[in-house]
């Protein structure tokens, strides 16, 4: 087994979680100015990000610790992620 750098894994972990967030951003900008197609994308874009999380979390043995480790206090949205990402995942 090798040594995992905190820094590096921190990084990772955070730009997996953030990624989604940006592209919902992007699609209520593109949903506020009406443009259609680009909400389209966005919609794509979060979906195939989620794929992404839900794909790594199911790999990590300890992604949910990492998980409550990247957002303190937000057990409502720790609780509905993990929900959400439970029974999809099963």
């Amino acid at each position: 087994n090798r040594q995992v750098n905190p820094t590096d894994s921190r990084v990772f972990w955070s730009s997996l979680y953030v990624t989604p967030v940006v592209w919902g951003l992007f699609g209520v900008l593109a949903l506020l100015k009406l443009s259609f197609e680009w909400v389209i994308v966005s919609c794509v874009a979060i979906s195939l990000s989620m794929a992404n999380v839900v794909g790594y979390m199911k790999c990590e043995k300890d992604a949910s610790q990492k998980f409550a480790n990247f957002v303190p206090g937000q057990n409502i949205v720790q609780g509905a992620v993990g929900s959400f990402i439970s029974s999809r995942v099963g």
